[in-house]
């Protein structure tokens, strides 16, 4: 196996934890308990993350290292409440079994002060505690991290879109598939010294772009119907302008705009279904139903188009079509050349 993704993580880690790397008879033994919790180990993520601190340690000491296996799978949330003395960086992931598998390596490799969090709403609260000083998210699902964080700040008591927008992060870092133990200890490093940026885009308006972007735009090959349900139209004005200049003639309609417009999720399916739209993106929080209420209504009533969430949340249940950067497509290239790319994706299933 090629070492050269451990090398230099090996060389920074025997500056910051000298007592560990100094010690070969200890880093031997660290290994081997790592390895037979890896054989242990039933979940794949867990067992990716106790053999990369296993292989970590293997190239510090010249050793063979072992295949790490296809990381695809995560276990369901739990609560549990992290001990926190000081600030930390806080890692995101998607379950209790691989948090506990990235404390107990993380913990091992360095003394930086990291906790590992699988619930969104510990995190938030910590978050507002002042306890964290940077955020890695840890995901297999579209989304970034912080406009997650965003939306879990939206919906606590008190707060709306204005004050959670507002709300100061720290930096905030998102890691796709696959997870690299590497990547996330140079990442914390980074985030502890106040040496970690992300890489700003130059100022963008959607405006000026239109025409460029419109070039990316896969045209359907008959005419499609496309319905946006969502009651904070600031939030969605990017998406619309977007569709509005689609080739090949999107039909765009719009439900759920304001709240007052929302009775129950029986009424909100009914309008979708009279409209018969071929695409519907639903927004998880319209008024007082959930998004999630309108789609089981519609699944009931044999609904036959593609149901997608734009929610700034995760991913919810009753659609495997995400996306979740709605509030930064008018400011972001990249959010949106991403929609763009979420709708080429569902146009291309319809078509």
């Amino acid at each position: 196996m090629n070492t050269s993704k451990y090398d230099e993580t090996v060389a920074l880690l025997k500056d910051q934890n000298p007592d560990l790397f100094n010690d070969p008879d200890e880093m031997l033994r660290r290994m081997e308990e790592f390895e037979a919790s890896a054989a242990q180990e039933e979940d794949p993520v867990a067992k990716s993350l106790y053999l990369q601190g296993r292989n970590l340690l293997a190239c510090a000491l010249g050793r063979e290292l072992l295949p790490e296996p296809d990381i695809s799978a995560q276990a369901e949330e739990a609560v549990s409440e992290p001990t926190i003395p000081e600030q930390v960086v806080a890692i995101k992931v998607g379950s209790k079994v691989y948090a506990g598998a990235m404390k107990q390596s993380l913990a091992v490799m360095t003394d930086l002060r990291i906790e590992t969090y699988f619930n969104n709403r510990i995190l938030v609260q910590d978050l507002l505690a002042g306890k964290i000083c940077g955020i890695i998210s840890v995901s297999f699902k579209d989304g970034r991290a912080d406009s997650i964080i965003r939306h879990d700040l939206k919906n606590l008591p008190g707060w709306d879109v204005a004050r959670a927008n507002s709300f100061p992060l720290p930096p905030v870092s998102d890691i796709r598939e696959p997870v690299l133990l590497v990547n996330i200890l140079e990442l914390a490093a980074k985030m502890h010294q106040g040496e970690f940026f992300d890489r700003k885009e130059e100022k963008f308006d959607l405006e000026d772009h239109l025409a460029e972007l419109r070039s990316t735009m896969l045209a359907p090959k008959s005419q499609l119907s496309v319905m946006v349900v969502d009651d904070m139209p600031d939030e969605v004005a990017g998406m619309m302008r977007l569709l509005n200049v689609w080739p090949g003639g999107l039909v765009i309609n719009e439900a759920a705009i304001g709240q007052s417009h929302i009775v129950d999720s029986d009424e909100q399916s009914l309008v979708v279904i009279i409209e018969r739209p071929d695409i519907v993106l639903l927004d998880e929080d319209i008024g007082d139903i959930k998004g999630s209420d309108v789609a089981e209504v519609l699944l009931d009533k044999d609904f036959e188009g593609i149901l997608a969430s734009i929610t700034g949340g995760e991913c919810p249940e009753f659609t495997r079509y995400h996306f979740g950067s709605k509030t930064s497509i008018q400011t972001s290239r990249q959010a949106a050349e991403r929609f763009i790319s979420f709708m080429n994706k569902l146009i291309d299933q319809v078509s």
